[in-house]
């Protein structure tokens, strides 16, 4: 299999001078059907090790003001919510790829 794509490959999902400042990316929560298909995969490991468990979120209403969020913490999930950057993921199943499949997928 060949794939293309036309930016550069992602970014190390291990280099700190990267991805010290969070708030500059989009972050993506991993619930029960995402962490299932990662672990369906193989990659569910390395995901994780660069995951932040959280166990809940805040929502806001479309008029409310940025300190008006409601904090809602989940008990009764079977698995807790992984965050981390969406670029970070594409850089772990990168990685996962170029590893684990050298010889069947070229990127």
């Amino acid at each position: 299999v060949k794939l293309y794509e036309r930016l550069p490959p992602p970014p190390s999902p291990d280099d700190a001078s990267i991805w010290s400042d969070v708030a500059k990316f989009y972050l993506i929560g991993l619930g029960e059907r995402g962490q299932s298909a990662l672990k369906e995969f193989g990659v569910m490991d390395d995901v994780l090790a660069r995951c932040t468990a959280v166990p809940g979120r805040m929502d806001w209403s479309p008029d409310a003001g940025p300190d008006e969020g409601v904090e809602r913490i989940f008990t009764d999930r079977p698995i807790m919510t992984q965050v981390l950057p969406r670029d970070k993921l594409v850089g772990v199943l990168h990685q996962h790829i170029l590893q684990s499949y050298e010889g069947k997928i070229e990127l």
